[in-house]
C-alpha cells in the first residue's frame, strides 16, 4: 500500500512539472530553458539589420499561445547605462511607450544594467515582460507575452528568465 501512495504521489509530481526545451547555443555561448520547442527567428533581412552587432534569437509558443523569446546580441564596445539599452532596442524594434506599446511598470537597476519592463503590446493587446541586461560583451533581451488569463505568470516568468545562463 505503502508504494502504491508513493507511485501516485511520483507519478502526479511528474505530470505537474511542466517539460522543459533546453537550448544551448554554444557559438553564441547561452543557454536558457524554454517551456515548448522552440525555434530559431528568421535573421533580419540585410536592409533591415543593425551593422554593428550580430544577434541570434529563439522563441517558443505554448499551448496556451503564451511566447517566450530570447535574444542575444554582440555588442563587444558597448556603455550599460539605460539610454544606451534604450537606443538598441529602439534599433531592433522593440517599440517606445505609447508607439505600439502602453507602459505599466518599468525599472532600470543602475548597479547591475538591468531594464525590467512590464507593458501591454498596443497591436494585440497582450500583457508582456521584458528584460534586458547586458555583460561582458553581450546585450540578452528575454520577453514573454501572455493570452493566459491575459495576465503575466510570475511562475512562468521566473523559470525561464532565471534558467538563462551564459559561459561569459
Amino acid at each position: 500500500m505503502k508504494t502504491l501512495f508513493v507511485t501516485i504521489a511520483f507519478t502526479a509530481g511528474i505530470a505537474g512539472v511542466q517539460a522543459q526545451h533546453m537550448l544551448r547555443e554554444a557559438n553564441m555561448g547561452f543557454s536558457v530553458n524554454f517551456p515548448a520547442a522552440y525555434r530559431a527567428e528568421a535573421p533580419l533581412p540585410a536592409e533591415k539589420s543593425v551593422g554593428r552587432f550580430s544577434m541570434q534569437s529563439f522563441s517558443c509558443v505554448t499551448s496556451d499561445s503564451t511566447r517566450f523569446v530570447a535574444t542575444v546580441a554582440v555588442l563587444p564596445s558597448f556603455s550599460e547605462d539605460e539610454q544606451s539599452i534604450r537606443t538598441i532596442l529602439q534599433e531592433v524594434g522593440m517599440p517606445q511607450s505609447g508607439v505600439g506599446q502602453l507602459k505599466v511598470k518599468e525599472t532600470f537597476a543602475a548597479k547591475t544594467g538591468e531594464l525590467l519592463i512590464d507593458y501591454t503590446d498596443c497591436k494585440s493587446g497582450l500583457p508582456s515582460r521584458t528584460r534586458v541586461f547586458y555583460r561582458n560583451g553581450h546585450l540578452v533581451h528575454l520577453q514573454l507575452m501572455s493570452h493566459k488569463e491575459y495576465r503575466i505568470s510570475n511562475g512562468d516568468w521566473k523559470r525561464f528568465s532565471t534558467s538563462f545562463k551564459t559561459d561569459w
